[in-house]
């Protein structure tokens, strides 16, 4: 055989692989003892192997060189090798173009074209400014204990998932972009881990990014933008960091720190999912879904989905903090199934008709978060959901602020609901509330509690509402202390026909109507109550009303009377306490109308919204 032509460069050891030799340079590259082979623009038609570390550049501009396989790899790799602006492409996609053994080679301004790029066994690539187009079944497929970096790549109209990692493999990505692919443009399974910085999944058919399995993400300053699915979908993760493991070593890598270790060495072991200061754009169905597994959402953004914003379901765990939900089609939060979901000063804005709705068995937990401008309610529940408040608010809903249904429980404490079109808050069915300290304002109704179980009413405040400030519906037997209600264009409290609650330490002031107002078959106890201001009587029984008044007092406007009596109306009423107020009465309220208008369910249809998880 003719010796291969050398061409020296100075100070380096380098071959260049003229036109003319493009056949033999598979056995070129076996034989050459050199660091550096330089191919000349074209197209090489065989199966090249790297089992050394050598690097294999194009003379000309990155793309001017393509090795083509009509069948298996393009290119094998079983080296540490460094791999520059070459055009790697298959015909066959049952194969990978590109097929790493082992070693860690690099690949930069590289182009993988019509099949795959795939990485096994304990093989660690790295991928820099390299283009992956038009690849079958998977742009990058990392499986078994190896694993992949990739910065600043491009993968361009996938058919199938861009990036793929099973078994136990290892996926670094930074400042990367994954554009119209077929499937998702990141799927994690089995004990995969990967870290994702910077980078942008648009318009995919599939999930920007799915996990399943005990499989483990951390998304870090990403962009989900359009798509026909989800952004990111969670079907099953390794578990979250426990509290106690968070107290004992609460630091999170910071972005700089995640950056480092892109270009140094491996992050720490990953956990969960974890989705931190992203942004989660116009998808076609749930920003985030999580159906098993756990996930986090930090100081991220979810923007018009045509569905849910955030949907838990199954036996999922969702955290979320410090996030903005905006202008989702069916609810801010979904929680179903035995999902448990945890929001921390987030904001809930435009969603509809829920801002945030729990079903089925769902617990729900809500702290020092707002939910406004909901098209229908703002936090509804049924099944045997709860959802627990604490220092949130609740306004400008076109229905109620907060509706309890089925056999839900509503907990808030230190809350304010406000310019709800309906009811600040209504119980319903079997469903049961505890209220500690909150306030309802500028509703139709503040308080509504039409349901036959025993909630809790304590130290909360009613004021400026259209009709009642509190109601008791037919039957109820809720237990109400140290609240107040004030400025209310019909009565202060209405006890309805048939309830027994329990009243003590109540203060009802200027009200157009009755302050306490007793329906027929009624039997209140209240005790140490006062009504003030009042324009009709403070204790105003209708025919049947019965119960127990201790200890109460009325503070008269002129004319007015303390207590007025209907036919058969027997109470028992102790220690009452009356004094004359110097101003002046407003005109007698004349509409008779029902206090409750309309008991008919406001969503009649409760089956859920999302068919299945």
């Amino acid at each position: 055989m003719t010796p291969l032509p050398q061409e020296a460069v100075a100070g380096t050891q380098q071959r260049r692989v003229p036109t003319r030799e493009r056949l033999s340079l598979n056995l070129m590259i076996a034989n050459s003892t050199e660091s550096e082979i330089v191919l000349a623009a074209g197209t090489y038609r065989e199966q090249i192997v790297l089992d050394r570390p050598v690097t294999l550049v194009a003379a000309g501009d990155p793309g001017s060189v393509r090795i083509l396989a009509e069948r298996g790899p393009a290119l094998v790799v079983r080296s540490t090798a460094t791999v520059r602006g070459i055009v790697l492409e298959s015909n066959d996609p049952t194969w990978p173009a590109l097929f790493v053994e082992s070693g860690s080679p690099v690949f930069e301004q590289c182009e993988v074209r019509g099949a795959r790029a795939e990485a096994a066994g304990s093989a660690t690539p790295t991928f820099r400014r390299c283009t992956f187009s038009t690849s079958a079944h998977a742009g990058i497929y990392v499986r078994e204990r190896g694993g992949a970096r990739i910065e600043r790549c491009a993968f361009n109209n996938i058919r199938g998932h861009a990036l793929v990692a099973a078994g136990t493999a290892r996926l670094e990505m930074h400042e990367s972009r994954v554009e119209a692919s077929e499937g998702a443009g990141l799927r994690l399974l089995d004990e995969a881990r990967a870290d994702v910085l910077s980078s942008t999944f648009s318009a995919c058919q599939g999930p920007g990014v799915t996990v399943a399995n005990a499989a483990s993400a951390r998304l870090l300053g990403c962009r989900m933008i359009g798509g026909a699915a989800e952004g990111v979908r969670v079907d099953g993760s390794s578990p979250l960091r426990s509290a106690a493991a968070v107290a004992a070593d609460p630091a999170e890598p910071t972005p700089g720190q995640i950056l480092h270790a892109l270009s140094s060495g491996p992050l720490a072991e990953l956990h969960g999912v974890v989705i931190e200061d992203c942004d989660i754009v116009g998808v076609a169905l749930e920003g985030v879904v999580v159906g098993a597994g756990q996930a986090r959402l930090d100081r991220s953004r979810l923007t018009g989905a045509r569905r849910a914003g955030v949907l838990a379901g199954g036996s999922a765990k969702v955290e979320i903090r410090e996030c903005a939900i905006a202008g989702a089609a069916a609810a801010g939060v979904l929680a179903r199934g035995t999902a448990k979901v945890r929001a921390e000063s987030t904001d809930i804005t435009g969603c509809g008709p829920y801002g945030i709705s729990a079903i089925e068995h769902a617990d729900v937990e809500v702290t020092d978060s707002r939910v406004t401008d909901s098209a229908l309610v703002s936090t509804h529940l049924t099944g045997h959901a709860t959802i627990r408040a604490l220092r949130s608010t609740l306004r400008d809903s076109r229905g109620h602020g907060v509706l309890a249904r089925g056999h839900a429980i509503a907990e808030l404490t230190g809350c304010r609901i406000e310019t709800c079109t309906r009811d600040g808050v209504r119980v319903e069915g079997a469903a049961d509330a505890v209220l500690r300290d909150s306030e309802v304002a500028g509703c139709r109704i503040g308080i509504v509690l039409a349901t036959r179980h025993h909630p809790v009413v304590r130290g909360c405040r009613v004021r400026d509402v259209q009709r009642m400030g509190i109601v008791v519906g037919t039957g109820g037997m809720p237990v109400i202390g140290d609240c107040e209600v004030e400025r209310t264009g019909d009565g202060g409290i209405f006890l309805d026909h048939g309830s027994a609650a329990h009243i003590e330490d109540c203060r009802v002031r200027d009200v157009a109507g009755g302050g306490i107002v007793v329906g027929a078959g009624a039997h209140p106890t209240v005790r140490r109550a006062s009504v003030t201001g009042s324009g009709d009587a403070g204790l105003y029984f209708h025919d049947g009303a019965a119960g127990v008044f201790e200890d109460c007092e009325i503070t008269l406007r002129p004319g007015g009377s303390a207590v007025r009596m209907g036919v058969g109306a027997t109470p028992e009423v102790r220690g009452l306490r009356e004094t004359a107020e110097a101003a002046a009465a407003p005109a007698p309220v004349e509409d008779e109308r029902p206090l409750i208008e309309d008991e008919r369910p406001l969503i009649e249809d409760e089956r859920p919204m999302v068919e299945s998880v």
